[in-house]
């Protein structure tokens, strides 16, 4: 049973790296590219940008969880002007850009 997790893991691992790859020239806070974009590569583009220092501004914040990202995405369909993320930070699009601010 442990050869076949380790090797799991592995396959996993290199599906990641290489979904990494294909989301990283994606513009994060660019709501038209993430639109466009295949969700996977857009929810990686967003929890990208959301740990990134200039989003969260502490680099040892934990990572977004999913339901964030899904309420980041629905912003960016404009399904909301923004929402609500943890450390008292709020998303918002504006003239197709998302911006994260201080509540």
């Amino acid at each position: 049973m442990v050869p076949v997790l380790a090797r799991q893991a592995d396959l996993l691992s290199a599906d990641a790296d290489l979904l990494d790859e294909l989301a990283a020239p994606l513009d994060p806070i660019d709501t038209r590219v993430l639109r466009d974009a295949p969700l996977p590569l857009a929810r990686r583009a967003i929890r990208r940008w959301l740990r990134s220092p200039a989003a969260f501004g502490d680099p040892e914040a934990h990572p977004p969880s999913a339901a964030e990202v899904a309420r980041v995405l629905g912003v960016v369909r404009g399904e909301a002007a923004g929402c609500e993320l943890a450390g008292g930070r709020r998303v918002r699009r504006s003239s197709g850009r998302l911006e994260v601010r201080a509540r």
